[in-house]
C-alpha cells in the first residue's frame, strides 16, 4: 500500500481542491494506492522515483 505525501503547503491546497473539485478522484486514489499495476493500468517508476 502507498502514502500520499506533499512537501509544500501550496502542493497541498492544490491536491485538495482537485480532490473536492471531482467526485471520481478520491476512488481512483484508493484504487491507486492498493494495487497500482491492475487497477489502473499505472506503469512502472523509472529513474530517480524507481523502487518508491
Amino acid at each position: 500500500m502507498y502514502k500520499l505525501t506533499t512537501r509544500s503547503k501550496k502542493a497541498e491546497k492544490q491536491f485538495y481542491s482537485v480532490l473536492n473539485s471531482r467526485p471520481d478522484v478520491p476512488e481512483k486514489l484508493e484504487r491507486l494506492k492498493n494495487d497500482p499495476r491492475r487497477e489502473l493500468d499505472a506503469h512502472k517508476l523509472k529513474g530517480k522515483l524507481e523502487g518508491k
